[in-house]
């Protein structure tokens, strides 16, 4: 039978171990503390299923991707063919969900983030005929996010580049709508000849 003595020892063992636990408990000083980061504010106020139309405009050229009537997207430029559906239904709303992750001091020049020009520009156009420009400067130096500014307005911010690279890739690789594969249709059965 265990001594009195190492009871206690367990006994005050254990209440320094629940102090511990108590004290350093993430969130226990009374506020709950986010897992996670909590989201930055969006750059832009547009909702995916508004938009209409995307321009990008580069160096390298331009692409155009319109929605039609039948709410089917298009591309207009650099040639006329049906989009991967896939490809602008996936994008889009990340893309118009954009998030800033960092914005500089009103007033700081964008000659030094490639702003002044913009390496390229991305307009969204809504039914509404409303439309937002996205002037797309520079990565961050690693490389994981790129300063952009809207249009007409004089902040600069930081958003992850990875829609913004993506868009600009498709100037010189349109989404073109994957081609069907042919299907071969069995009638009947073939019995071998003796």
């Amino acid at each position: 039978m265990p001594s009195r003595k190492s009871a206690l020892i367990v006994f005050a063992a254990f209440l320094l171990l629940l102090a511990v636990v108590l004290v350093f408990k993430p969130g226990s000083s009374g506020t709950s503390e986010p897992l996670y980061p909590t989201p930055g504010p969006k750059l832009m106020m547009l909702k995916a299923e508004e938009v209409t139309r995307i321009e990008v405009q580069s160096q390298e050229g331009k692409l155009i991707l319109s929605k039609g009537t039948d709410g089917l997207w298009g591309i207009q430029a650099p040639v006329v063919a049906d989009a991967n559906q896939q490809t602008i239904s996936s994008l889009l709303p990340s893309l118009v969900e954009m998030q800033i992750a960092r914005s500089l001091p009103e007033g700081t020049s964008g000659e030094s983030f490639g702003l002044e020009p913009p390496e390229f520009t991305v307009r969204l156009t809504a039914d509404t005929d409303k439309s937002v420009v996205l002037e797309v400067g520079s990565p961050n130096p690693d490389g994981t996010k790129r300063y952009v500014r809207v249009q007409g307005t004089p902040i600069i911010s930081m958003v992850f580049s990875y829609q913004l690279d993506q868009l600009k890739s498709m100037v010189t690789q349109p989404p073109l709508a994957p081609t069907p594969t042919a299907t071969l249709e069995v009638t009947g059965t073939a019995t071998p000849q003796s």
